[in-house]
């Protein structure tokens, strides 16, 4: 029951993101990520945007977001891990402040493993006990795929 309850936590805390972000212009918040013609990371590749680049948003199809790039009059589908809803901007000689430091995007870039987690636990102080028991949570597969036909989030059908 407690697995449930997680998951649907986690939809109740990223659904209001992803109805929200319709319509609104989203930021690329990554070094590079791919537009692609697709909902799919398996969707041929479009065009490779840029950290800050803006996209205004058009659809919202589960976690992927159907932009346009109007600079370069494209359109596509980008994941949404790759967005973010605040505006970033870049300027020549100041410094960018997004709530992360140089040394958290390097670990970002090696991967989270639990060296690295180790490391940043004592640099930082913090406590993932809670993270942990979420990373040992599992749902079946059964009990996904109805919470998400409950919700009306089932997607199209592939023909």
């Amino acid at each position: 029951m407690r697995k449930s309850v997680s998951v649907i936590s986690f939809f109740i805390l990223i659904l209001p993101l992803l109805l929200a972000a319709k319509g609104a212009t989203m930021s690329v918040q990554v070094k590079i990520t791919q537009m692609r013609n697709a909902p799919s990371f398996t969707g041929a590749v479009l065009a490779t945007l840029e950290y800050a680049e803006q996209l205004n948003v058009l659809e919202v199809r589960g976690a992927w977001i159907r932009c346009a790039e109007p600079r370069r009059d494209l359109e596509g589908w980008v994941h949404l891990s790759a967005l973010s809803a605040r505006k970033i901007v870049l300027s020549a000689g100041s410094e960018t402040k997004q709530g992360v430091d140089t040394s958290e995007v390097a670990l970002a870039g090696k991967g989270f493993n639990s060296t690295i987690e180790s490391e940043y636990r004592k640099e930082k102080g913090l406590d993932y006990t809670w993270v942990d028991r979420m990373e040992e949570f599992e749902v079946p597969v059964d009990e996904c795929l109805e919470f998400l036909k409950y919700g009306g989030l089932e997607g199209e059908k592939k023909k």
